[in-house]
């Protein structure tokens, strides 16, 4: 692993990943935050497909696309491409209780956190929770998805893992639906 000399590395004692990335936003200075998962790996060209999108739509929250590892089965590859395809129609609509994100593929501009506050400590779904977080304090917020901005979620290798990590994300969704305005995707027509 190479090091870079401007990085800081900073430990959070707290297991709870939406503490150690408040953590991360207190000490940042830049005009934009970049979160990655430590089970995602990023493609070469990551960060200048997001740039390239925060360019083009001036979004305050953008998330990138979640890929599995290669090999993969077919019922692992048909879960990617409806995962990618649920992102971009719910996204691709106007501002909505569904609106959902992943904190494993994500970028937010610093003056978001500003204007309302740090992530929830909590397990998951923390990332939902500050898209509505900010969309219930700025109706007009912009907040895209950029399918070429890639990472590959490592530690999901095989389809049980996948619906696993779905029932765990589910439950934790439910949870966050009763008490904010968010609303998990019917399966109903």
């Amino acid at each position: 692993m190479r090091a870079e000399p401007r990085a800081t590395l900073l430990a959070e004692p707290q297991r709870d990943p939406y503490i150690a990335r408040n953590r991360g936003i207190l000490a940042a200075r830049g005009e934009y935050l970049v979160f990655l998962d430590a089970d995602c790996l990023a493609e070469p060209d990551w960060l200048e497909a997001m740039q390239r999108e925060l360019m083009e739509s001036d979004a305050a929250i953008l998330l990138g696309y979640l890929a599995y590892p290669s090999p993969r089965s077919l019922a692992l590859q048909l879960h990617e491409d409806y995962e990618d395809a649920k992102l971009r129609q719910v996204l691709e609509s106007e501002p909505s209780a569904c609106w959902f994100g992943h904190a494993g593929n994500m970028v937010v501009r610093a003056d978001v956190f500003k204007e309302i506050g740090l992530f929830e400590p909590m397990p998951v779904v923390g990332d939902t929770e500050i898209i509505h977080r900010l969309l219930k304090r700025q109706p007009d917020a912009v907040v895209r998805y950029a399918a070429a901005a890639r990472v590959v979620h490592a530690e999901v290798d095989s389809f049980r893992m996948c619906l696993a990590k779905t029932y765990e994300i589910g439950a934790h969704s439910e949870t966050l639906a009763r008490v904010s305005p968010y609303r998990t995707l019917s399966l109903a027509g």
